[in-house]
């Protein structure tokens, strides 16, 4: 019976260590989203930029999980300068998805709009 419940204990354990990590990996994806958002608006005109994917409210984070931003007012000639400023915060084994407004499928655009975090929009001029 001994040997049951050590089994039990490491198995509650790893499974404790696996939810702190991802809870880590969630915070961390998060907070550089945001580094990203302010790069994107400071340094190459983003009008908005949206989060989506697993990282977003309580949805569910796995080992794998990504950056998903979609950004509006990107410059194409601008695409890879900005990536390679935007991979430079992101986290150790952290990987990043770019995805231009004006390139984006409608599905996409949808899925900003419903369940994306708008990081950053740039406020309408005043009249």
């Amino acid at each position: 019976m001994k040997v049951f419940q050590e089994n039990i204990t490491y198995w509650r354990k790893r499974a404790q260590d696996k939810k702190r990590r991802l809870s880590l990996r969630k915070q961390e994806g998060c907070k550089a989203a945001q580094q990203c958002a302010g790069i994107l608006a400071t340094h190459y005109g983003a009008r908005k930029v949206y989060l989506i994917g697993s990282l977003t409210g309580s949805r569910s984070v796995h080992e794998r999980s990504d950056i998903d931003l979609v950004v509006e007012g990107l410059r194409p000639e601008e695409y890879f300068s900005a990536l390679s400023a935007l991979w430079r915060v992101l986290p150790k084994g952290m990987e990043l998805d770019l995805i231009p407004w004006e390139d984006a499928y409608p599905q996409t655009k949808q899925r900003a709009y419903r369940e994306g975090e708008v990081l950053y929009e740039r406020p309408l001029p005043h009249s």
